[in-house]
């Protein structure tokens, strides 16, 4: 590493614990605060936030700025995120240090330290406690790390926040796209307005109804004794096992597991890789083919659901696998295969408050939550006409094609970002000072991540690899050139 300088946190910025939540000792006016549970790596829930009463001479104190750095004490010690005025008048609680760095120093390069700091085990030197560790504001005070200069610390970081902004958007893409499939499949067969085909109204006898939303146009209802409601007349009652097959996951040992490098290897995915409706393909284990039948490799679309967990809030939790690889599930996971006639109909069934009813009250177990394959098969749900399904599946099906794009390439772009992640904090790459990161607002908007080219000069003759997953130059526009080896300029 070129002129890079350890320095300690406390030297670098101010940190501040939050606020004791005391409801009985608590005055002044009631703000929304963060807690613990709030604060994720890079992003914050700020969704049905608690308030806390604050005094007017509080608000600096336990109030977050533009650019703070909101950090965890407990639970996972050192997870962290930049707030960036997400909710106005925010506040900490006491489980969360504020940390609000000096002029000369950059957040973005110090939250992205702490990232990997967390990820190898670098920061559990700093942490008390022998069963539940905290980061106390002292000894987060005492985190070191080697800061290269400034203008270094902003190139660094927006090679990497730039990667975290082009995914961050593929995601709210990707739930603009979900919520609209929703709000389709909710208007269709929860209102039962779909549109009326030309067909259908002419049986009716009113050919100009065609395209018109059907419920609320007269069409004709009869009352369906086993789901308790009215529904659209020639629609009938089932179950989930007249649309899908489920199979369990592989059943293996500590002392099945093999290694990547194992060409009779496969990957296997855990409940912990579905993460947020989205299959995650990193932190995978490796099993032998031997011991994998063909029914437990995913393809798309089947989607992969969690049958077992020690949190009932976990079990049922479920996601499509958008993917081309070779890839397998554990026993506590099933495979769901849909018909391919009812794929997305029967996908945002999966979705709703109906099913997601019905997996919390046959979840069985105490001290593991455990479904069956025939507790999801029986599931009730309404069979419409193949006609009304054929033209929401059409509709329907190119939304849910850009969704699995976005999840691949996100997928590429988060393992480039943690390959570069270590060799960027190392001083193994280094960025160009002639290089632009920035992406301006209309690149973001039709989600172009190419016109922030990252020029970066590898500190390396070519021995570091290049990233498991296939991230190409071409995800980022990124050129490397060879400039010497484990950190030695040529």
């Amino acid at each position: 590493m070129r002129k890079w300088r350890p320095e300690k946190l406390g030297d670098i910025a101010e940190v501040l614990l939050g606020k004791m939540l005391d409801k009985e000792k608590n005055k002044g006016e009631p703000h929304p605060y963060l807690s613990n549970k709030d604060v994720r790596w890079g992003a914050f829930n700020t969704e049905g936030l608690n308030l806390m009463r604050f005094e007017a001479d509080e608000h600096e104190r336990f109030g977050l700025r533009y650019g703070d750095l909101v950090v965890c004490e407990g639970g996972e010690p050192g997870r962290c995120a930049i707030w960036r005025e997400e909710v106005a008048d925010m506040k900490i609680q006491k489980a969360l240090h504020r940390v609000r760095v000096n002029e000369g120093y950059s957040n973005e390069f110090i939250y992205y330290r702490m990232l990997l700091a967390g990820r190898t085990g670098g920061l559990d030197k700093y942490l008390i406690g022998s069963t539940i560790k905290h980061l106390t504001g002292v000894n987060l005070k005492r985190v070191e790390f080697d800061y290269p200069t400034y203008e270094e610390q902003k190139r660094i970081a927006s090679v990497l926040s730039a990667l975290d902004a082009k995914i961050a958007l593929n995601t709210r893409i990707n739930a603009e796209l979900e919520a609209l499939a929703k709000l389709v499949y909710d208007y269709w067969f929860v209102q039962f307005d779909f549109p009326i085909s030309a067909a259908q109204a002419k049986r009716m006898g009113k050919p100009t109804l065609a395209g018109m939303p059907y419920k609320s146009s007269g069409g004709a209802m009869v009352h369906n004794q086993e789901l308790k409601r009215e529904v659209p007349e020639g629609w009938e009652a089932d179950t989930l096992d007249s649309f899908v097959e489920l199979t369990r996951g592989v059943t293996y040992s500590k002392d099945d597991l093999t290694d990547c490098t194992d060409e009779n290897a496969i990957p296997l995915l855990r409940a912990t890789n579905i993460s947020g409706s989205v299959i995650d393909l990193r932190d995978l284990q490796y099993v032998p083919k031997s011991i994998v039948s063909e029914d437990q490799l995913l393809r798309f679309p089947d989607v992969l659901i969690t049958m077992s967990s020690g949190s009932k809030a976990h079990v049922g939790k479920k996601a499509y696998f958008y993917f081309d690889d070779r890839v397998c599930f554990g026993a506590f996971c099933s495979r769901i295969r849909i018909n391919k006639d009812y794929t997305f109909y029967v996908g945002n069934f999966l979705k709703s408050d109906w099913f997601g009813s019905h997996i919390r009250n046959v979840s069985l177990g105490t001290n593991i939550n455990n479904l069956t394959n025939e507790h999801i098969k029986g599931c009730s749900i309404l069979r419409p006409t193949k006609d009304v399904v054929a033209v929401f599946e059409k509709l329907v099906a190119p939304l849910f094609d850009l969704i699995g794009s976005n999840v691949r390439q996100n997928q590429e772009l988060t393992t480039l970002r943690d390959w570069l992640l270590p060799l960027l904090m190392n001083g193994q790459v280094v960025v160009r000072s002639d290089a632009s990161t920035s992406l301006s607002a209309s690149d973001q908007a039709i989600g172009r991540s190419d016109a922030s080219a990252a020029a970066l000069a590898k500190e390396d003759d070519g021995s570091v690899g290049p990233p498991s997953r296939s991230a190409t130059a071409e995800n980022m526009s990124m050129a490397a050139e060879p400039a010497g080896r484990y950190g030695k300029k040529r």
